[in-house]
């Protein structure tokens, strides 16, 4: 995932890794984990929502490999699967009766772990074989355009662009001298750290404040700014429809996101327009992401100081006004982001659904 233009603020998803415990979770603590310690946020985050535990004498054993089980449980805690599947398990070194049965099954069945005749369950988890796990398990995209290189991660190695992709994800890391150390152990630590930065991806996923670019094949932030300004000018849209005895647009997150996508592709270019160098004309760009309309429109201003002014520009433009008014519109979405320079730029998308 080669970073381009606006890139994934991959500092964020390093450094803000402390959750909120989950409701009900209580407080724990390892003894043998220092609040120095590099891994000490996210074991913590793992503990006090019952990810991962201590042992009866609260130890966490942080250098301590990981086994499969371990792990297979970890990731199933973390993404609070469900643990009743339908797959029935090959392995016979595994019976029903082992602690982790169900959690190994689970990710069977979601294709993060084979369905073969020997699962392994306690051995030790490679750093290659965890990102491969991790990419599957939380749905981080994985091609073969990726900045993040390692010495010892070669072009034909099996788990190379899972490694690379992960990395440019902020998931993973590598080690001293460019290095990864693909058949290295992952020890309980860094399976907390990993898991923890998974989640963190997740989220951002989740709140649509970064995006994957099919084009560029690289994540790519979408936070949305101004959302004061998003609602005021979508109340004041619905109310101009509404005097038109037309039915009020739904404000739909996506379309805000691919606004946000829109001014930041302006900024990246340097142009001003509908149609894009990079994506093409505003329904290309939403079927790059993957949006699903059966009809698309799109309003842009520049150096509008306020949502109302927005407005009134919009409406005295006879096809801005047409978007606005479009009877046959069903959803819309807003961004309104500022240039290097102080300026404001205002993108409006609508959709029919």
């Amino acid at each position: 995932m080669k970073k381009i233009g606006i890139r994934i603020i991959s500092f964020l998803l390093i450094c803000l890794l402390v959750f909120p415990p989950m409701a009900g979770a209580k407080s724990v603590q390892a003894n043998d984990v220092k609040t120095t310690d590099w891994s000490a946020s996210s074991i913590n985050n793992m503990l006090e929502n019952g990810y991962m535990h201590v042992d009866q004498n609260s130890r966490f054993w942080p250098h301590r490999p990981a086994t499969r089980a371990e792990v297979a449980e970890t990731i199933a805690s973390a993404l609070q699967l469900p643990l009743n599947a339908s797959i029935s398990l090959k392995a016979t070194d595994l019976p029903a009766s082992h602690p982790q049965y169900q959690a190994i099954r689970k990710l069977v069945e979601l294709g993060v772990m084979d369905n073969r005749t020997s699962i392994y369950p306690d051995s030790k988890v490679t750093r290659a074989q965890m990102a491969k796990m991790l990419s599957i398990a939380f749905e981080v995209v994985v091609d073969n355009k990726n900045e993040a290189k390692f010495a010892d991660c070669g072009p034909r190695y099996w788990a190379t662009n899972y490694i690379e992709s992960l990395a440019d994800a902020g998931v993973v890391h590598g080690k001293p001298y460019q290095k990864y150390d693909p058949n290295g152990h992952v020890t309980r630590a860094q399976l907390a750290a990993m898991v923890s930065r998974s989640l963190y991806f997740k989220s951002q996923i989740a709140k649509l404040e970064i995006a994957y670019d099919f084009l560029g094949k690289t994540y790519i932030s979408t936070f949305k700014e101004n959302e004061a300004w998003v609602n005021e000018t979508i109340t004041m849209v619905n109310a101009e429809r509404k005097k038109q005895g037309l039915p009020a647009l739904v404000h739909d997150p996506y379309l805000d996101q691919l606004a946000v996508i829109k001014i930041q592709d302006m900024f990246e270019h340097e142009y001003f327009a509908h149609e894009s160098p990079y994506y093409g004309h505003p329904w290309d760009m939403a079927t790059i992401y993957e949006y699903e309309f059966s009809s698309f429109g799109e309003n842009i201003a520049r150096y509008i100081s306020t949502p109302r002014e927005a407005l009134k520009a919009w409406m005295a433009s006879a096809p801005h006004k047409a978007n606005i008014l479009k009877s046959t519109y069903t959803h819309l979405g807003i961004a309104v982001k500022k240039d290097d320079n102080g300026k404001y730029y205002w993108v409006q998308l609508f959709s029919s659904k």
